[in-house]
């Protein structure tokens, strides 16, 4: 499923994007069908930054040099029992990575 850009620059029919600007969102997906846009960082190494208390990592460490979008998505998985599926969007509308419960993975080449 492809999501809009138009739905990935709004939050709660609010036009956050003229604040922000370009960035990355994550989109979840349920078994039952549905899914959720859900969180935006401006570069995609600041969604770990969340997960810095719950899975213990340095906080003193370069996210740059850490992160793929392999990780980051497997990450959400990890954390979200109830997320079949998880995508990495930018704003834009591009899709960048997606991560299946099951360890599928399809990133753009």
């Amino acid at each position: 499923m492809k999501i809009s850009s138009h739905d990935l620059k709004y939050v709660d029919g609010e036009d956050w994007f003229r604040i922000l600007g370009s960035g990355y969102r994550i989109v979840f997906y349920f078994d039952d069908g549905t899914y959720k846009i859900g969180p935006y960082a401006k570069r995609v190494e600041d969604f770990m930054i969340g997960f810095y208390e719950k899975d213990e990592i340095n906080k003193d460490m370069n996210l740059e040099n850490f992160i793929t979008i392999d990780e980051l998505l497997e990450t959400y998985l990890e954390n979200f029992p109830a997320v079949e599926a998880v995508e990495l969007y930018s704003t834009e509308g591009l899709r960048y990575g997606r991560k299946v419960r099951n360890d599928e993975i399809s990133l753009k080449k």
